[in-house]
C-alpha cells in the first residue's frame, strides 16, 4: 500500500517540477567540481553505484568484518545480530536506498573508488551531501509523506521492508520509531541557517582503515568557501556515527 501510494502521487508530479529537479541538478554538478587534490580518486556518484558500499558499510554485511554504523546495529539488533540475515539487509536497503536516490537527484553523491588487481573499479567510500539551500522544506533530506520521500520510493521500487513488522518484528519497528524521531535535528539544521549537510558517509567494510573517507569529507569541507558554511554530520540520534567517526580519524 505504501508503494502504491508514492507511485500514484509520484506519477503527478508536473513537468515543470521535474525539469526543476534536473537544472537543479545540474547546477549542482557544475558549481561543485571534484578539487584537484581528489581528482583522482574521487567521482561524482549515483545511486545506483553507490548503493551496495553504503549498506555494507552502515549494516557490515559480506563477511568483511570492519565497523558498521552503531545506530543501525542496534536498531537491526532486535531483529537479529546476523549481519547477513537477507531481512536485515533488505531493511537496510529499503532505509537508505530512497535516500540514495533523493541525494543524487536534490543534492550530490561523491563516491571515492579503487582499482583491483585485474583493473575492475569498485567504490570504496560514498558520500550523500547536500549544498546549502537544497535540503527539504522541514531542514530533512526527504520529509515524510512529502514529494521527495514519493518520489525516492516510488523509484527504489521495493515496498519498505523495515515497516513490515511481519518480517523485521515489533520491536525492529519500536526502535526503528526511536531512530526517526529526528524532528529537533531536522529543526536545528534550519535554525543553524546555511550549511552543507552529510546525509550518510560511510566506508566499504573491506576498504576501511586507509582514510577514504576522510578524503571525501575534505572534498566537502573544500567546497565551504573561507568557513562560511558548517557542515553537519549527524544520524538520526543526533550522534556522530562510527561509519563518519571513522572517516574523520582515519
Amino acid at each position: 500500500r505504501v508503494l502504491h501510494v508514492a507511485r500514484r502521487n509520484s506519477s503527478r508530479m508536473s513537468s515543470e517540477d521535474i525539469q526543476r529537479r534536473r537544472s537543479s541538478q545540474i547546477s549542482i554538478l557544475e558549481e561543485f567540481p571534484v578539487p584537484d587534490f581528489a581528482s583522482q580518486q574521487v567521482r561524482k556518484g549515483s545511486y545506483e553505484t553507490s548503493f551496495d558500499c553504503i549498506t555494507m558499510a552502515f549494516n557490515g554485511h559480506g563477511g568483511f568484518g570492519g565497523s558498521n554504523e552503531p545506530s543501525i546495529d542496534w536498531m537491526c539488533s532486535a531483529m537479529t545480530t546476523n549481519r547477513d540475515d537477507p531481512r536485515r539487509i533488505d531493511a537496510i536497503g529499503s532505509f537508505l536506498g530512497p535516500m540514495l536516490i533523493v541525494s543524487e537527484a536534490y543534492g550530490m553523491i561523491l563516491e571515492l573508488v579503487v582499482n583491483d588487481e585485474k583493473g575492475k573499479t569498485h567504490v570504496a567510500a560514498t558520500c550523500a551531501c547536500y549544498p546549502p539551500g537544497t535540503l527539504d522544506s522541514d531542514g530533512s533530506t526527504m520529509k515524510s509523506g512529502g514529494d521527495r520521500y514519493h518520489f525516492g520510493l516510488a523509484t527504489y521500487g521495493v515496498a519498505p521492508t523495515f515497516t513490515n513488522k511481519q518480517i523485521t518484528g515489533e520491536a525492529f519497528v519500536q526502535r526503528l520509531a526511536a531512530f526517526k524521531q529526528d524532528s529537533e535535528w531536522d529543526q536545528r539544521r534550519n535554525d543553524y541557517g546555511e550549511m552543507w549537510y552529510i546525509g550518510a558517509l560511510g566506508t566499504h567494510p573491506k576498504y576501511q582503515g586507509n582514510g577514504y573517507g576522510r578524503l571525501l569529507l575534505n572534498v566537502v569541507s573544500h567546497y565551504t568557501p573561507m568557513k562560511r558554511n558548517m557542515i553537519a554530520i549527524s544520524n538520526a540520534l543526533g550522534q556522530t556515527s562510527t561509519s563518519m567517526r571513522d572517516a574523520v580519524m582515519k
